[in-house]
């Protein structure tokens, strides 16, 4: 089983600062609400594969391909995926309900969800990258990178790849399979930042 990777977004407004000019003053804008998640979504089956913290029930995803929001769908209930349950877990099956507001059928290839993270319905999709931040030994097609509010470029970022239990990118170990790790990174002006690295140890897949 391979991990996925996604990034969460913040967004800047800088202006320089002039004498007797009106100065908008640099702000982030925070656009995750808890602990953002990248879930790997199968429309036709309403299921999704999610990584991170357990997904509540109650919980609305919402979902996106390469071209548009697909909508949001809710959480009915989740499990672990793997062999690790409890708190060890940090792969889950969600079981997803639609409420009426998503166009599933319309769906590009490669649908991708979201959790804890504010989108822009009208705008926001799945993108390609060019580079990888961090220099994690991955190429950008492996990265799960969405556009959160319609300018073009990727907001949030998710990298997956092999690590040990430090979380450092490797990919054999002399003692043992390594592990996975997902990263996530967030756009902070004209940089990223990683936000959060979950380790999935190499005896839960």
């Amino acid at each position: 089983m391979r991990v996925a990777v996604l990034v969460v977004a913040c967004a800047f407004t800088r202006v320089d600062a002039r004498p007797g000019k009106v100065v908008r003053v640099e702000r982030r804008t925070q656009r995750f609400s808890g602990e953002p998640r990248l879930c790997s979504v199968v429309p036709d089956q309403l299921v999704a594969y999610c990584y991170g913290k357990l997904p509540e029930p109650g919980t609305r995803l919402s979902v996106m391909d390469q071209t548009h929001v697909l909508g949001g769908l809710v959480v009915e209930k989740a499990e672990p995926l793997g062999q690790c349950s409890g708190k060890q877990s940090l792969l889950w099956t969600a079981h997803l309900r639609n409420d009426g507001g998503s166009d599933l059928g319309s769906a590009d290839t490669g649908v991708a969800g979201l959790l804890d993270v504010t989108v822009d319905s009208r705008h926001a999709k799945l993108v390609k990258v060019d580079e990888v931040p961090g220099d994690r030994p991955v190429p950008p097609e492996q990265i799960s990178a969405f556009d959160l509010d319609g300018d073009g470029k990727a907001d949030l970022e998710f990298i997956g790849f092999t690590c040990d239990d430090s979380g450092n990118p490797v990919s054999v170990l002399n003692n043992g399979a390594p592990d996975q790790c997902m990263e996530v990174w967030a756009a902070t002006g004209h940089t990223y930042e990683r936000v959060r690295t979950d380790r999935i140890s190499h005896n839960c897949y």
